[in-house]
C-alpha cells in the first residue's frame, strides 16, 4: 500500500481486538488509513491491499472462512478534526499499532 500511495499516505494504524492482542479465528482487520485526500484511486488501491493484508492474516491463523477487514480511509483534515473526546479517536491512538507511519508527516498528525 505505501509503495502504491507514495507520498499520499501518512499513516496505517491497526485498531480494535486484533491489535489488542484480543483476536480469534472469527476477528477481522480493523484499519485506518490515513491519507493526503480521499479519492476513488485512493479507495482502490487501499480495498486491494486491505484483501492482501487480511488474507495473509488468516493464513497465519489457519483460518480459511470468509475474510472480512474494516478499513476506514481518512484524509489528515479529516482526522485532526476529531475531537479529544471522540471514542473512534481515543480507541485508534490508546490501542492501536502503526503499522505504516511516515515520519515527515508525523507532525501533522499530533495529538490533540
Amino acid at each position: 500500500m505505501a509503495e502504491r500511495l507514495r507520498e499520499r499516505l501518512f499513516k496505517v494504524v491497526l485498531f480494535c481486538s486484533v491489535a489488542k492482542g484480543l483476536y480469534d479465528v472469527d476477528s477481522d482487520l480493523d484499519l485506518l488509513v490515513v491519507v493526503d485526500r480521499v479519492s476513488n484511486d485512493v479507495k482502490n488501491i487501499v480495498a486491494e491491499s486491505v484483501l492482501e493484508i487480511s488474507i495473509k492474516f488468516h493464513e497465519l491463523i489457519e483460518h480459511n472462512n470468509i475474510i472480512c477487514s474494516i478499513y476506514i480511509i481518512m484524509s489528515i483534515e479529516e482526522y485532526k478534526s476529531r475531537g479529544k473526546d471522540d471514542p473512534f479517536k481515543y480507541e485508534v491512538e490508546r490501542y492501536g499499532m502503526i503499522l505504516y507511519n511516515d515520519p515527515k508527516s508525523e507532525k501533522e498528525i499530533i495529538k490533540d
